[in-house]
């Protein structure tokens, strides 16, 4: 697999991941290394960094065809119409569109060449991936979602990535919620952390008792609030 891939014309990151991985399971991996949010817009020829994930990446199971099927585009057509029109499944699409080199969501013209690879059996796509158990994380009382992005991955950058990996919005109450971790950014803060606790009120508070109450509003006048 690639080190680097660059953006082609008309081309989102979701659409680069599924080229270049052949599924979305790379588009956090990609977003993550490249320093960019999943939904960022990135221009054209803008260098993506690509790592390996951690999945045996979507593996295309093909029927012993001899020849991928060549269909031009219809009028009023969508390449989704057109992938429904020859699998008659929409299992079919991602394989059509790395083998066009389009994404799923272009618009395509009267008279566009269209791939259309055979698929297994069934005319279904079968993707195979290492099961993975997430880590997980609680949040304490009082915590926030930017608390447990600077907790678990040690910037707060990595908030947007957490609430989409775990389905929240950045304002939800998560106090109680146990939520996947997501990648570490900045190590050094996770570890800071890990071993000085974040503040929540659940703390043990510092002992004050003996401590006479002060400030202006126990004060009274020619007593204890003079003025020199």
């Amino acid at each position: 697999m690639p080190s680097t891939n660059k953006i082609l014309p008309n081309e989102t990151l979701a659409d680069s991941a599924i080229r270049v991985y052949g599924t979305m399971a790379g588009i956090f991996a990609m977003a993550l290394a490249t320093g960019i949010s999943i939904t960022d817009e990135p221009d054209v020829d803008t260098q993506l960094s690509c790592p390996d994930i951690q999945v045996n990446t979507a593996k295309l199971v093909l029927k012993a065809k001899s020849t991928t099927a060549v269909i031009k585009a219809l009028p009023n057509q969508t390449f989704i119409d057109a992938v429904s029109d020859n699998y008659k499944t929409l299992e079919g699409l991602f394989a059509a569109a790395v083998d066009t080199e389009i994404g799923i969501t272009d618009d395509v013209a009267v008279g566009d060449q269209l791939n259309f690879p055979p698929i297994s059996g069934s005319s279904k796509i079968k993707i195979v991936f290492n099961r993975i158990v997430p880590q997980v994380v609680t949040a304490l009382s009082q915590q926030t979602l930017i608390d447990i992005a600077m907790q678990e991955s040690g910037t707060a950058e990595a908030l947007f990535q957490l609430a989409l990996l775990n389905g929240v919005a950045i304002t939800d109450n998560i106090v109680g919620v146990s939520m996947e971790k997501g990648a570490i950014l900045n190590s050094r803060i996770v570890a800071m952390f890990k071993i000085n606790k974040p503040a929540s009120d659940t703390a043990t508070p510092l002992p004050v008792a003996g401590l006479p109450p002060g400030g202006i509003g126990y004060m009274q006048i020619e007593s204890s609030f003079i003025v020199s």
